[in-house]
């Protein structure tokens, strides 16, 4: 039995999808997957499901997308090829379920839309990272969020309008960027009715409430776990609505020419803004409104993809502070759900013009087609090996970026956990270099110092991590055990005694805190370590082994 058109069309997307990424498969993990899964303690719990949701302890509250990583982890534990699969399947399906919500919107060029999608090179860095799963998770739970609601109004199926908000939250339960949907229904309203009328607004207030909600959510975590005391270096609102002008042309670039992309792009240094970074965005207002000017013939398309484009951006666009800024004020992984709109365009306007085209010009227009499709698949084929691994992501980010810290810092990891110290020692003074305020880059050079054995200088660099942040547990455990190979061990003591009040259910830091106490010779003080240790945890053995030789020694 034969394919429909339909059918075959959205086979094609998929494989296609497939088979690009297909390097992924065979991936591992890179960056912020350690903190989202592998170093993640939650994961491994079987009651990390319930924490997930109700008790979250990650910097961000996405508890949907948490939850198909701990269900995945109960089947590929710590083997990265699973989970890249898994989101390679996701986006496949996301790419054909574009092709079916576009053609409910009578859109033409719904497929080329889809396969434009499906291999575009700005996509690779939500397809190919496993902590990107909140993408291209929360884009199934929005794609079909949109369709139920448009069966709702063409149906008039109250069962649909309940779906739509179901899928609603979990979207963004996945990911809380999607927040802009509400919007996105009235823009859709405009684009289908031609006006919006007072009973939109009544059907999308619900969606509204909603995303009020999860977004004040998103925003708390954001704000006291993602960022906490660290100074996002963005600006005021003159410096962020320079940037946001400035972020939607190089978005938009980015989509009709992506060459050059970086998993970190080169900071842009907008505080205080200068005039001429006023002009993107003055720029994109005078398009808007030439496009509003001219709603009602050639500027119609044109002004809904652009509109969709700006809203779903909106996010993201610097207004909001986001610990990611602390690196760049763009990033390729903003944009999955915002591209749509310009590819939308994009692929109408190649239908209306394939329609109106002399037929003897259409084999060249199908090969220059066929061309652009293979073109951006093997530049998505390139960026899916670049996030191979750490050593394959960081190198190819330096190349192109050499100012970035945070690739130095990693790029260093990488070379030190190679056993080449002394090339990852440049990389991580460089990082302080560039990074002086951030305690992570004067750890590793302390680390560094410490692993050549020269202890006077990483002592300094790990006090200096201390002071920065004086919170941070392991740092200042390093600086504690550093202090006591330098048999410095009253002031290790001193270091531990603070790490006790940090974490005061902590054998392991008790039992080391009573050691320090003891070289210092302050056998009164390891003693009544040990015995609150024994407090804490009776059946500790080597800590009653210690308390009795220490009692032994004192006479007691």
């Amino acid at each position: 039995m034969a394919l429909s058109p339909d059918a075959t069309r959205a086979l094609f997307i998929f494989i296609l999808a497939i088979i690009v990424y297909s390097p992924a498969m065979q991936a591992g993990f890179i960056w912020d997957d350690d903190q989202l899964l592998t170093a993640n303690p939650v994961m491994q719990d079987p009651w990390g499901l319930l924490k997930l949701w109700f008790a979250p302890s990650t910097a961000d509250y996405f508890p949907l997308t948490s939850s198909t990583l701990w269900l995945e982890y109960r089947l590929w534990g710590l083997s990265g090829p699973g989970y890249h699969v898994t989101n390679i399947i996701l986006h496949a399906f996301n790419s054909v379920s574009l092709m079916f919500v576009l053609q409910r919107l009578r859109l033409p060029g719904a497929w080329l839309t889809a396969a434009l999608f499906a291999v575009h090179p700005v996509n690779a860095e939500s397809v190919a990272w496993i902590s990107e799963r909140k993408n291209t998770l929360s884009m199934v739970f929005y794609l079909y969020s949109i369709l139920a609601f448009i069966n709702f109004e063409e149906r008039k199926g109250e069962r649909y309008y309940i779906y739509s908000l179901l899928l609603f939250f979990a979207a963004l339960t996945s990911k809380t960027s999607v927040v802009t949907l509400p919007f996105i229904l009235l823009l859709l309203a405009w684009w289908r009715r031609g006006e919006i009328t007072a009973d939109d607004f009544r059907r999308s207030a619900p969606f509204f409430g909603i995303a009020f909600l999860l977004g004040i959510v998103t925003i708390y975590f954001q704000d006291w776990r993602a960022i906490g005391t660290e100074v996002i270096p963005i600006g005021g609102f003159f410096s962020r609505l320079a940037g946001a002008g400035m972020a939607v042309w190089f978005y938009l670039g980015k989509i009709i020419w992506p060459f050059n992309l970086i998993e970190i792009y080169p900071t842009w240094h907008i505080d205080p803004p200068q005039a001429w970074q006023f002009l993107p965005g003055i720029g994109l207002a005078i398009t808007f409104y030439v496009l509003w000017l001219a709603r009602n013939s050639w500027g119609r398309a044109p002004l809904f993809a652009l509109s969709y484009f700006v809203i779903t951006l909106g996010p993201v666009l610097g207004f909001l502070t986001m610990s990611y800024m602390r690196l760049t004020l763009v990033a390729d992984h903003f944009q999955y759900v915002p591209m749509i709109g310009i590819l939308a365009l994009a692929g109408a306007g190649a239908a209306l013009l394939w329609e109106r085209m002399n037929p003897q010009l259409k084999p060249v227009a199908a090969c220059a087609c066929v061309f652009m499709l293979g073109g951006l698949s093997w530049m998505t084929w390139d960026r899916a090996e670049v996030h191979q691994s750490e050593e394959s992501l960081w190198r190819d980010t330096l190349e192109k970026n050499p100012d970035t810290w945070q690739g130095h810092n990693h790029y260093g990891a990488v070379l030190f956990t190679r056993g080449n110290s002394e090339e990852a020692m440049k990389h991580f003074q460089r990082a302080e270099e560039l990074k002086p305020e951030n305690p992570e880059v004067h750890n590793n050079v302390a680390l560094g110092w410490a692993t050549r054995g020269k202890l006077e200088l990483a002592i300094p660099e790990y006090r200096e991590a201390v002071r920065i942040k004086p919170d941070n547990i392991p740092i200042r455990r390093n600086l504690a055990n550093a202090l006591a190979s330098a048999h410095r061990f009253d002031e290790s003591a001193d270091q531990y005694a603070e790490l006790v009040k940090m974490a005061p259910t902590d054998v392991d830091i008790r039992f080391a805190y009573a050691n320090m106490l003891y070289n210092a010779g302050r056998i009164s003080e390891a003693i009544t370590a040990l015995q609150e240790l024994l407090r804490l945890s009776p059946n500790n053995a080597p800590a009653r082994q210690n308390l009795e030789v220490l009692l032994k020694k004192r006479g007691s």
